[in-house]
């Protein structure tokens, strides 16, 4: 029983090791540091939520980054789109 369990955990964790690895479609970009220690605490700590780096298990910083940068996106693709159907209404 307890070698399952402990065969499960350890599957478990070498496929997150594996899918953070290769993810990179985060547009901050992800750091391989679970914990900050040091000069890299410091420097997260004074960086906005925003923009600090994605790191596994921070689900509630990567999520709100997540969200932001996918706001951001929507923004920008209905002003686009607006002022394109503007010019063309005008023109035509």
């Amino acid at each position: 029983m307890l070698t399952r369990l402990f065969l499960l955990i350890a599957l478990i964790c070498g496929t997150f090791t594996i899918t953070t690895g290769t993810v990179s479609s985060a547009e901050t970009g992800w750091s391989p540091r679970i914990i900050a220690t040091g000069d890299f605490k410091a420097k997260i700590e004074s960086t906005p939520i925003e923009l600090r780096p994605n790191r596994p298990l921070h689900f509630y910083g990567n999520t709100l980054r997540r969200r932001y940068y996918r706001a951001i996106r929507k923004s920008a693709t209905r002003t686009v789109s607006k002022s394109s159907q503007g010019k063309s209404n005008v023109d035509g």
